[in-house]
């Protein structure tokens, strides 16, 4: 039969990612990968990591940035303007979530 292979992955308050083999018959014990996220990034825990196959993370932080990985690397940071100058808990974005885009630009919810 074939078998399915996923990654799973997760993400620490000390910014450090980790990243697990999830196949059909076991998830794997010991993390695949494991690296230290830049700590410039975020200014606070993160909070949610989504990935973006085939090699990109999205990570979110209570400090309201939505932070984009590549190989480990931060490729691109994102705030609202407005939420910057408020304080570091009232800007927190908390969940992250995959949404197809269709060919028209506009989000399917």
């Amino acid at each position: 039969s074939e078998h399915s292979e996923r990654l799973l992955y997760a993400a620490t308050d000390a910014k450090e990612l980790y990243a697990w083999k999830d196949t059909d018959d076991a998830i794997s014990e010991r993390p695949i990968a494991h690296t230290h996220l830049d700590v410039s990034a975020h200014e606070a825990d993160v909070s949610d990591v989504c990935a973006v196959p085939p090699e990109t993370i999205v990570t979110c932080s209570f400090d309201g940035k939505v932070v984009i990985w590549g190989g480990g690397i931060m490729v691109r940071s994102m705030q609202d303007p407005e939420n910057a100058n408020k304080p570091i808990m009232e800007r927190g974005m908390l969940k992250l979530c995959l949404i197809t885009i269709k060919p028209t630009g506009v989000a399917v919810f």
